[in-house]
């Protein structure tokens, strides 16, 4: 099932859930900004709304949407336009998450949600939108960083920043300073520099916050081993951590080459997909509970596994049994942060992270990764890469003359050798078949069918 289907199936999101059949920029600005100014949605551009596919020019709807709410909508918003495959061809899907600096306009108008409606919110409810962004004003991020000055901030990496989000069409022209970047998203207040301006550009940001660390053990021989292969504590802000660990995974962690018979060219891959572990670390440092100054991103690198765990719980609702993801608006815990990330390109699936990490795993065909809170923590566990299969000239000549959905017996193998092969041995190559999923094993034993799932 697609996102979109699974979107459509749950009913209880379908206030927050937008079938357009045609594009009218108009129209979809106002859907958005009475999303950020509630708790998010999505908005699917291309699909009637019945479900049915009606089919639009996607490269054109993304750029156009792209331009239009970085220009039209204050303060700047976070989402994620993309196009998504859905009913054999393609649509456009805006995730809008909830805003953190509500009440938010567009060309100078609010708009809000009655029910599934979307209406301009007389004065009363523009009022409750000013306070709730009052009330948001006193989180950790928008909070004032004690002691700290703009020149304790590192300029030439908000410059990059800026020119990073104007090329990619994710800033206004007017917000061409990184002055005007952060006063905008209020983490700069002159002469006030707030917590979330000092953790994600503060020249020495463990100076001003403790809890600005990572720290990564590698434990090969388990929990219960006398010493740790190696130790690394990172600390900097979080721009810096998130590509320095992204550095050590790509230098530190063991490639696997592969031989396939018959073939001399060798592939080479890392036993964890680097993307999965970028947005896993991208993931814990947002997400983090930044107001516990004793808590720090953890990441343990075992022989079958690697752990990385955050302060602070996940919202619910977004995973079932640990490695289902439901689908869900993401509502970051430090939204101002996640949306500097996002400007940075370091965030490119806004919204969809748990869904990529567990997409990608599933499509490689590995182990599930799987989500846990305990203890106000959250820990993500991702699995090594299993074993190569190596399968040996016997395997590949017999598989190589059955067809695909076909079956043979234990004794069917034997007799292509001319039973000039031990019983054990065939027993062996059937089981590397299974293990490499040329074959699904049906059956007991000598009823024992193998079915041929691929005969390559």
């Amino acid at each position: 099932m697609g996102f979109i289907e699974a979107l459509l199936s749950q009913k209880d999101e379908s206030a927050r859930l937008r079938l357009l059949a045609g594009y009218n920029a108009e129209t979809v600005m106002r859907i958005v900004c009475a999303f950020l100014n509630n708790d998010g949605g999505w908005i699917v551009i291309g699909a009637s709304e019945d479900g049915a596919r009606t089919g639009v020019d996607v490269e054109t709807v993304v750029a156009d949407i792209q331009r239009n709410a970085v220009q039209r909508i204050k303060p700047l918003p976070l989402l994620y336009i993309h196009a998504e495959d859905y009913q054999d061809g393609k649509v456009v899907l805006v995730t809008v998450m909830k805003g953190g600096l509500p009440p938010y306009s567009f060309d100078s108008s609010y708009y809000t949600m009655a029910g599934e409606q979307v209406v301009k919110p007389n004065t009363d409810e523009v009022n409750l939108l000013i306070r709730r962004s009052m009330t948001s004003s006193s989180s950790w991020e928008k909070s004032t960083c004690l002691d700290a000055e703009w020149e304790d901030l590192n300029v030439n990496l908000m410059h990059e920043v800026v020119s990073k989000g104007l090329e990619r069409g994710r800033l206004d022209e007017r917000n061409n300073t990184p002055e005007k970047f952060l006063g905008n998203l209020q983490l700069v207040d002159t002469p006030n520099v707030k917590n979330g301006a000092m953790a994600l550009f503060g020249q020495e940001a463990p100076r001003f916050l403790p809890q600005s660390r990572m720290r990564i053990q590698v434990m090969l021989g388990g929990k219960a081993a006398s010493q740790y292969e190696d130790t690394v504590v990172m600390e900097g802000n979080l721009l810096e951590l998130s590509k320095r660990a992204s550095d050590y995974f790509l230098n530190r962690l063991p490639m696997v080459s592969e031989f396939h018979h018959k073939e001399w060219d060798r592939k080479d891959y890392s036993e964890y997909p680097q993307d999965v572990l970028d947005e896993a670390v991208t993931n814990a440092l947002i997400h983090r509970d930044m107001s516990d100054t004793t808590g720090e991103v953890l990441v343990f690198i075992y022989a079958d596994r690697i752990e990385i765990i955050n302060p602070g719980t996940m919202p619910e609702n977004l995973i079932k049994k640990k490695n289902v993801v439901l689908p869900h608006v993401s509502t970051p815990r430090n939204p101002l942060m996640a949306e500097i990330f996002y400007v940075d390109g370091k965030m490119e699936k806004t919204g969809r992270g748990l869904k990529l990490i567990h997409d990608q795993m599933n499509d490689l065909k590995r182990k599930l990764p799987e989500w846990e809170c305990l203890d106000g923590r959250t820990k993500l566990t991702i699995y090594r890469t299993p074993n190569v299969v190596r399968l040996n000239a016997r395997i590949t000549e017999y598989i190589a003359t059955k067809k695909v959905g076909g079956s043979f017996s234990k004794q069917d193998y034997l007799q292509y050798w001319n039973y000039k092969i031990s019983d054990p041995t065939a027993k062996n190559d059937l089981q590397q078949m299974v293990n490499a999923r040329l074959c699904r094993k049906d059956g007991s034993g000598p009823a024992t069918r193998y079915v041929v799932l691929a005969n390559h």
